[in-house]
């Protein structure tokens, strides 16, 4: 709970911590691909003696990545929500909306899906069933056009200091060495 005597973030904090959020959401996809890849089916083998110590592992990762991509886009009252770094939303989501080849109503459903995971089966174990994680996919390219306008558009030189904004590709694999909100 925050105190009351706690200053609100700044946007430079904000934006700091939204592009961390970005790199756990892509370091936890890596892994989790890496669980299901080459490297990692053999841990994840039915007759494996630690294939359930495993399984859970890599279900943690999806988890995980849905966690952090609900800070930055589920609820607008949250801290770090996308609409409070952007300093022009309509035409950031135009861009996002393009480069996903989306409507806003995919879009929103796309959210909602999300929202429906964490809610039912992250942060509660409610009455469904059956569970269908979101598409990764998709959601790793909110976050990359995310942070790309963070780290383009809303912060300025030293914003991001001591934080990894490597090559493209390192980024994609999820990143360099991440500090823990430290400012």
């Amino acid at each position: 709970m925050k105190s009351s005597a706690t200053p609100p973030l700044i946007k430079r904090e904000l934006c700091r911590r939204s592009v961390l959020l970005c790199i756990l959401f892509l370091r936890n996809l890596a892994y989790y691909r890496t669980g299901q890849g080459q490297y990692g089916t053999h841990l994840l083998d039915p007759s494996g003696p630690t294939v359930n110590f495993w399984r859970q592992v890599n279900s943690n990762f999806i988890d995980m990545c849905v966690l952090d991509r609900c800070k930055l886009f589920a609820d607008e009252r949250a801290v770090h929500h996308w609409r409070k770094i952007v300093s022009e939303p309509a035409k950031f989501e135009a861009g996002l909306l393009a480069r996903l080849d989306l409507t806003a109503d995919e879009f929103r459903q796309l959210l909602d899906r999300v929202r429906f995971y964490r809610d039912k089966f992250v942060a509660h174990l409610d009455e469904f069933n059956e569970m269908t994680p979101p598409t990764l996919d998709l959601l790793a390219k909110v976050i990359w056009f995310y942070r790309a306008h963070i780290v383009t558009k809303a912060v300025q030189p030293g914003d991001l200091a001591r934080i990894p904004t490597d090559t493209p590709d390192k980024f994609k694999r999820g990143g360099g060495r991440v500090q823990r909100f430290s400012a």
